[in-house]
Parts: C-alpha cells; sequence; structure tokens
C-alpha cells in the first residue's frame, strides 16, 4: 500500500491548484448561475427574414436566402405553420443534392473560443430528404452539429452542441436536398460543462478526448478542476513521454516530457476513468466509485475559505467545498 506522506503530497499540490482558483474566481466554488440568453437575433422569426439573418459570412454581395448554382430553394416567414408566436420559417427545396447546390442564410455570432454551446430548435418536416438540413456554425462549413432527420414529421425539438477555438460563430442554416421544413424559436445558449447532461453519472467525451483514449487508452494521471463553468483537465500517458490538456473537453495542449515514471513491477492501475468524473460528484458517490473509504479526511483553510481533502488508496485525491461541492481530484497509477 501506497504510504500516506505520497498522499499528502498529492493533496498538497491539488490545494496549490485550489488555492490558485480561490485567488482568481473568487466565487469559483459557488457559481451563479445567470439567465440564459439567446445569441441568436429574430430566432423565431417574428420580425423579417432581414432582421437579423443575411448579416455573416457572404452577407456583403447576396440577399438574405440566397441559391448556390442553379438550386431551386426559397425561404419564407409562415403566419400559419408555426411552433410558437405568429411566424415559424417555411423552407422548401425542388433541388436534390449536388456538387454546390444549395439555399442558405446564416448570423454571425460572437462567441467565447472553447465555451461550450447548445443549439436547440424547433422542426415540422414533409418529404424531408436524407441530410436535407443542417446548422452550420464554422466559416469553412465543416463542423455542422445538428442535422434534421429525413421524413415527414410534426413539430419536435432537436439539440446539439459544440465548442470552436474562435471568437466567432457563422450561424448558418443550410439546406441540400429535396424536402419542406418549418422552424421555430432557435436558440443558441452558452452552458457550463456539466449542463450537457444534468444528472447524469458520466461526462460526456469530445472528439479529441474520444481520439486520446481511442489511441493510448487511459491516462496514468490525470487531474481535474472545475472552476466557475470550466472544466480544466490534465491527462498524463509516462509510457508515451506525453501530456495532455483540455478545456471543457476541447483540446488545449499536448506536450512531450523529457523522464518516463521511475519502473515499478507493481505499477497499478488508477482504477478509475475520467469519463466518470463530473461535477456533481459527492464525497459519498467518489468513495462508490473508488471501492474504498478514505485514509485521511481533514480540513485546510485557503484564504479564509475552508476545503476538504480527502485522501483515497490507488493515488486518489480530491477536494470538496465544506458543502460537498468537487472542486479537483487527481488520480495516478503507482
Amino acid at each position: 500500500m501506497l504510504k500516506i506522506h505520497s498522499f499528502s503530497r498529492t493533496a498538497l499540490y491539488l490545494l496549490v491548484l485550489v488555492f490558485i482558483i480561490s485567488c482568481g474566481q473568487a466565487d469559483s466554488a459557488h457559481p451563479v448561475k445567470k439567465p440564459k440568453v439567446n445569441l441568436l437575433s429574430n430566432g423565431s422569426f417574428e420580425d423579417p427574414l432581414s432582421t437579423g439573418w443575411g448579416t455573416g459570412q457572404y452577407a456583403s454581395d447576396r440577399p438574405t436566402w440566397w441559391n448556390s448554382g442553379k438550386c431551386k430553394s426559397v425561404a419564407s416567414r409562415d403566419n400559419k405553420v408555426r411552433r410558437s408566436g405568429s411566424h415559424s420559417l417555411r423552407i422548401t427545396n425542388l433541388t436534390g443534392h449536388g456538387p454546390h447546390l444549395f439555399g442558405t442564410t446564416n448570423q454571425k455570432v460572437t462567441i467565447i473560443p472553447n465555451q461550450l454551446y447548445r443549439i436547440t430548435l424547433s422542426a415540422r418536416a414533409e418529404n424531408l430528404t436524407k441530410g436535407a438540413l443542417s446548422i452550420v456554425v464554422n466559416d469553412n462549413w465543416k463542423l455542422r452539429p445538428l442535422t434534421l432527420p429525413e421524413g415527414t414529421y410534426d413539430w419536435r425539438e432537436f439539440s446539439a452542441e459544440f465548442m470552436m477555438p474562435k471568437n466567432r460563430a457563422e450561424f448558418r442554416i443550410l439546406i441540400e436536398n429535396k424536402g419542406t421544413v418549418w422552424l421555430d424559436d432557435l436558440k443558441l445558449e452558452a452552458l457550463s460543462i456539466e449542463e450537457r447532461a444534468p444528472g447524469s453519472d458520466e461526462t460526456v467525451l469530445s472528439a479529441s478526448q474520444k481520439h486520446f483514449l481511442e489511441e493510448l487508452g487511459e491516462p496514468d494521471v490525470f487531474s481535474i478542476i472545475f472552476s466557475g463553468p470550466d472544466r480544466i483537465e490534465t491527462w498524463i500517458y509516462h509510457k508515451h513521454y506525453v501530456t495532455i490538456s483540455f478545456k471543457n473537453g476541447a483540446f488545449q495542449k499536448e506536450s512531450f516530457n523529457v523522464e518516463p515514471l521511475p519502473k515499478s513491477p507493481k505499477r497499478q492501475s488508477v482504477g478509475i476513468s475520467p469519463v466518470a468524473i463530473h461535477a456533481f460528484l459527492s464525497p459519498a458517490d467518489l468513495e462508490v466509485l473508488v471501492g474504498a473509504r478514505p485514509l485521511e479526511v481533514h480540513r485546510e483553510t485557503i484564504d479564509g475559505t475552508g476545503i476538504d481533502v480527502y485522501l483515497f488508496p490507488r493515488g486518489i485525491s480530491a477536494t470538496f467545498t465544506t458543502d460537498g461541492h468537487l472542486l479537483t481530484l487527481m488520480a495516478y497509477a503507482y
């Protein structure tokens, strides 16, 4: 069994991280939830389409709704079929899928780099073909968080999430195949990492994190810091000499370690995955996850704030606020 003083060094490391966070964000342990703000203008189409839409990429030389090539699509406000309010947006496309055949409009939206955002909308469809309507959010049109299913259906709500390393999104409605669709109540809202799946026992992995897990497996060491709305992670792979950092799931940095972990014939797996750690994890939940009671629990005071430190077997240490909110967790194989 690992000796207690080794755990203490880990706890000290975690406490230093908490101290840094508390200095930079005094309210990070108890972030105030602000009302959601819809970043889209005229997302319910109560005003003419020219209000808000047609303001982004290519806005200077095209109409609000425009077609590429010989695409025959039209978009107009509908005051008879709507999900809420007095109007929806009806889009009909008579042209099948083909190169550079599409109809579109978009609006430029200022966002925070690497912040998690959620798109929600209501849609109704008639004979919508596969891949016909997508929501695009970047300027090269490759990031498409949401594509409506094919078919005929009454009003349904759809949602999708995305993050970008840029400070601007080109929120685009794009139709590329045949069919008719009505859209209403479009929203784009910032949200915290734990809001991906409220009440879930697992964190939703980003594409970057899935890639590293598939390529390298579970990390030998990982640390997670919950700072306000942010989840900051560091994964260390000793046998690959690499350290990887993420913020809210988005890849931040990859660095190569000079020294590998010293060889040990008794080295064990840490036994838990970063996927299992979420902001709502309580000390009791962590006990269940680790499968053991803590070897030590003590309270430290940093900058006048009480922090509870939990030291578990298998190199797992965590800090919580005095009312049980998870601040940091570190786990390492030994």
